[in-house]
């Protein structure tokens, strides 16, 4: 089961340019708490090792349809290797 990669991350069309993951890295992408993350860093120093991830808010668009302006934080998680595997599932 593929738990990381969410489909609304997926790009359509002709070629899936998307891979089943069974491990985070940084820039996988998936949903917690409701909100669209991406893994931004780890924290293996501490005791409770944690992967930090970063919801983003929506970015304005100009009259083309391109970003404008950098990305903003809405929110910044810590979550810990057994809250991963409580709420997301997954392998040891």
């Amino acid at each position: 089961m593929n738990n990381v990669n969410h489909p609304s991350y997926h790009l359509s069309g002709i070629f899936d340019l998307t891979r089943p993951r069974d491990r985070l890295a940084l820039g996988s992408k998936f949903v917690w708490q409701g909100n669209k993350v991406t893994v931004t860093s780890f924290d293996d120093k501490s005791f409770e090792k944690r992967v930090i991830c970063c919801a983003y808010k929506e970015q304005e668009r100009d009259e083309r349809g391109f970003t404008k302006g950098p990305l903003k934080v809405e929110h910044l998680y810590k979550i810990t290797h057994v809250e991963l595997k409580s709420k997301v599932g997954g392998k040891g």
